[in-house]
């Protein structure tokens, strides 16, 4: 097992319970060895499955970073979404590029799921609730 307990993501904006709209911005610090990649990610709370925001890893300039986030459709008005920003290494994030690549094309966007535990090396998570 590798030590991870240098590095760490924060979210620093939304906070916990903040009411948002139908997409807002993201934002946080990191402190992450190069070889990984950060991705945000969110769903409505209570949906098995997870999609990628920003269409693609983002940049982390000087341990700040920040990325759009949609949160779903009309209809989850009022509903509370959870989002993940993580670490993950080379696979996961040739993965999901290819995710992003591939709903572009068919718009199709169906959810993804969260790499296993071995394969975080950071992350932080914020519940918010989309005004109704």
């Amino acid at each position: 097992m590798h030590d991870h307990g240098h590095w760490r993501i924060d979210i620093s904006s939304p906070r916990n319970g903040e009411i948002v709209g139908s997409d807002g911005v993201v934002k946080g610090c990191a402190d992450l060895p190069q070889q990984c990649h950060l991705w945000v990610l969110a769903r409505r709370k209570g949906i098995s499955g997870w999609w990628p925001q920003g269409s693609g890893p983002l940049a982390n300039d000087y341990g700040q970073w920040s990325v759009n986030v949609h949160y779903g459709e009309p209809r989850d008005e009022g509903h509370e979404f959870e989002l993940v920003a993580l670490a993950t290494g080379g696979a996961i994030n040739d993965l999901w590029i290819t995710w992003v690549r591939e709903s572009k094309s068919t718009g199709e966007y169906p959810p993804v799921q969260l790499p296993t535990p071995q394969f975080v090396f950071a992350e932080a998570h914020r519940t918010v609730r989309r005004s109704g």
